[in-house]
């Protein structure tokens, strides 16, 4: 049971068997002329101007509970029959009640009908789903007269959210004809501090009809909260300064504090690493996989896992999104098979054989996945393709012998792969030669500095096409080291090294946070059995707080409010074991000129319909374009680019959607058609359309400058905030742009 609403939007054809059964062949006839070129071309005047009222413009539609039943098996009683129960919901509308029936091979059919509800009185919202906390916005509800009588009504307005923000919302006095409608609207400044607001607007009639509405709005903030400093320390029997803390200079009032973690263990010490992947804004199926590992969430695990085959593509290779323009990936798909089974969450056994079968054909030879360094990288992705099979057991030995022998020259995340291969793979020669030489080729990269351990070819370990970072180099090694002679007695010291390259309490990227994690339940399970019981105790000038151990968890911890000056954060425990305190500086700092770290951005609105000349409408539509210079070749980079609450992005393919309006658009690169990271040029992936943001996902975007263009409705009046375009190096996170913004004003 659907609303049609949704179908007006997009149609399901699937449930339709009998047609799609018995599908109609129609004559294609193509006809050709050359008449331009003998008369000439000449412009036909109102022929070229968009189609429809308004240019074309289109109504915006706000959908409620669409989807109000869905049985996918029905049973039926002897007499062929059954009776099925449904709740309609609120919404005034009309329903589609469809039945899909097949038995056997050879009897299927659908049936349906329609249920409309209605009444004489009604209010329908057009609320934003979305807006940001600063916007001015001016919410609307039509009320409309549905009976054949007039109606005077007085219509009025609650927000939850708003109390003590402002005054009281004033009343409108209508009189409706029958049939007719009119529009009421209340002029509202989001306030800080909200996550949602929910809009409930009353229409009372003086004959006793009346209707009632309840709308949610979320509510975002334009200056988001960040991390500006975070520090990791062991608090001891006797008073520990965690650290010395101040609020930044140009931080907003009343946002931010100091947040103090208690972990029993470092396992449990990734405060900063789970913020970072809760609030993590991009969603591929690396990222997706990543986040439900690193914050060891079996459900989000199980819900990508559920997604997993519509990513792969024929040779069963993973995407990184379902509807990619690239074809699949050996690195991608050697990576969830190698985090998986590190992790010990299973992949769906037809599925998982599907990306080990299009592994194994990668590394005979029968399938190619050209890379974007060309043939420069091939060796290495077949080494990593082999890794991930040794960890199936679909590796033979004699398989090593296509590796190429220089095995010194190999990058550190080689190696590791080699290594991985070996330990997994039955003792012969040369699985024993491998392992020996992968080995010593580590160990001589290994630099001790004090108590930390790291890599002195982290220069020339960062391959973003792979995948691979020194971070997680690091952590791999981390995670094989245990049992290993060569390596066990380095583990604390490898620890503290990968810990000492966090920035703001996690790890750069997905990826390395992810297998961050593993490695730190491993170094727990190992390394600190001792449990933590007692009390710790925390002072902040002259704030003290208390924290009680029950089962190797503290009590919860309330942010602790920046001072009016730097003050010192203190913490003594009393009891057994040493727990971990991660302290984190969390402050909401706004973006007063652009910062360009390896790209530069310019972006420019240009009208495509306008009201008033000058002036931006409700009603306007925009082509946005957006020129990114960036500095040097690297692949998987996003540009993530705001638009004001309540505008739509165009293209989404949904009904009413125009396609006029969008003609012209900067396609912004070649729609890659290569291997999974293409060269030579822009390689678009993927392009996201949100409620606040276009997000255009590059495969790979080399050195140079590129455009990019999409188009824009404005649906709402107001004056919109709007936090700053960026692009980042989604692998190299270092690399980024962030160009800020004034306020957006939109006029009714």
């Amino acid at each position: 049971v659907v609303d049609e609403a949704l179908l007006e939007l997009a149609p399901n054809e699937s449930w339709d068997l009998l047609e799609a059964m018995h599908g109609r062949r129609s004559y294609d006839v193509e006809t050709f002329s050359a008449m331009l070129e003998v008369v000439g071309r000449r412009h036909f005047g109102l022929k070229a101007r968009p189609s429809g009222g308004g240019g074309g413009a289109s109504a915006t539609r706000e959908l409620f509970d669409t989807l109000l039943a869905w049985q996918p098996r029905v049973a039926l009683d002897e007499d062929g029959e059954a009776v099925v129960e449904f709740a309609l919901g609120d919404a005034l509308s009309r329903f589609r009640i469809v039945a899909i029936a097949s038995g056997e091979s050879d009897r299927f059919g659908t049936g349906h009908a329609r249920v409309q509800t209605t009444q004489d009185l009604m209010v329908l919202p057009g609320v934003a789903p979305v807006a940001r906390e600063g916007d001015r916005i001016r919410p609307e509800f039509t009320v409309r007269n549905a009976g054949d009588a007039p109606l005077e009504v007085e219509a009025t307005l609650r927000v939850e959210g708003l109390e003590g923000a402002g005054p009281g919302f004033e009343s409108f006095a209508l009189v409706l004809a029958p049939g007719a409608a009119q529009t009421v609207a209340w002029d509202v400044e989001v306030p800080a501090g909200r996550s949602t607001l929910v809009w409930e607007a009353a229409a009372q009639a003086a004959t006793g009809e009346g209707d009632r509405v309840r709308v949610a709005q979320r509510i975002t903030p334009a200056v988001p909260e960040r991390i500006v400093a975070a520090e990791l320390v062991q608090i001891d029997a006797v008073e520990t300064p965690l650290a010395t803390v101040a609020a930044p200079a140009d931080a907003l009032a009343g946002r931010g504090g100091i947040d103090v973690r208690l972990r029993a263990s470092l396992a449990q010490g990734t405060a900063g690493l789970e913020r970072y992947l809760r609030e993590y804004p991009y969603g591929c199926l690396e990222q997706k996989t990543s986040v439900a590992i690193g914050l060891r969430d079996r459900a989000r695990w199980d819900a990508v896992m559920a997604e997993l085959p519509g990513h792969l593509d024929e040779d069963g290779l993973a995407r990184f999104w379902p509807t990619d323009r690239l074809r699949g990936s050996d690195v991608l798909t050697a990576h969830v098979v190698a985090i998986a089974d590190e992790a010990g969450w299973p992949i769906p056994e037809a599925t998982r054989a599907r990306m080990l079968d299009g592994l194994e054909a990668l590394v005979a030879g029968r399938i190619a996945r050209p890379g974007w360094r060309a043939a420069a990288d091939e060796p290495l992705r077949r080494l990593a393709a082999l890794a991930a099979l040794a960890r199936a057991g679909r590796v033979r030995p004699e398989q090593l012998a296509s590796l190429p022998g220089n095995v010194e020259l190999w990058p550190t995340s080689a190696l590791l792969d080699a290594l991985t291969i070996a330990l997994r793979l039955a003792a012969t020669p040369e699985t024993a030669a491998l392992r020996r030489r992968a080995e010593q080729a580590l160990a001589t990269r290994l630099t001790v500095g004090g108590t930390t351990v790291g890599f002195s070819t982290d220069a020339t370990d960062d391959l973003d096409g792979l995948l691979a970072t020194p971070e997680t180099n690091l952590q791999k090694l981390l995670l094989l080291a245990h049992g290993q002679p060569r390596f066990d007695p380095l583990l604390p010291r490898l620890m503290k090294g990968a810990l000492a390259r966090q920035r703001e309490g996690r790890w750069q990227t997905t990826i390395a946070n992810a297998w961050g994690r593993l490695a730190l339940e491993r170094h727990a399970e190992r390394f600190e059995k001792q449990p933590v019981t007692g009390t710790t105790s925390l002072s902040l000038g002259g704030a003290r707080e208390s924290v009680d151990w029950q089962d190797g968890q503290p009590g919860a911890l309330a942010r602790l409010p920046f001072g009016e000056g730097a003050a010192a954060l203190r913490a003594e425990h009393r009891g057994s074991g040493r727990p971990w305190a991660e302290v984190q500086a969390v402050a909401a700092i706004p973006l007063r000129a652009p910062l360009f770290a390896g790209y530069a951005i310019e972006r420019s609105w240009t009208p495509v319909v306008q009201k008033r000349p000058g002036v931006y409408s409700r009603g306007d539509v925009v082509r946005v374009r957006l020129e990114v210079d960036a500095q040097s070749d690297f692949s998987w980079v996003v540009v993530d680019d705001p638009i004001p609450a309540g505008a739509t992005i165009l293209g989404s393919g949904l009904g009413r959607d125009s396609a006029l309006l969008r003609t012209g658009e900067d396609a912004g690169g070649a729609m890659g058609s290569g291997g999974a990271f293409g060269w030579g040029g822009p390689q678009r992936a993927f392009s996201e359309r949100t409620e606040l943001a276009y997000r255009e996902f590059f495969g790979f975007l080399p050195k140079g400058r590129v455009a990019i263009e999409y188009t824009l409705r404005l649906n709402q009046d107001g004056r919109f905030q709007l936090p700053p375009t960026r692009v980042e190096a989604m692998y190299a996170p270092e690399s980024f742009g962030e160009l800020p913004h004034d306020p957006v004003e939109i006029a009714p």
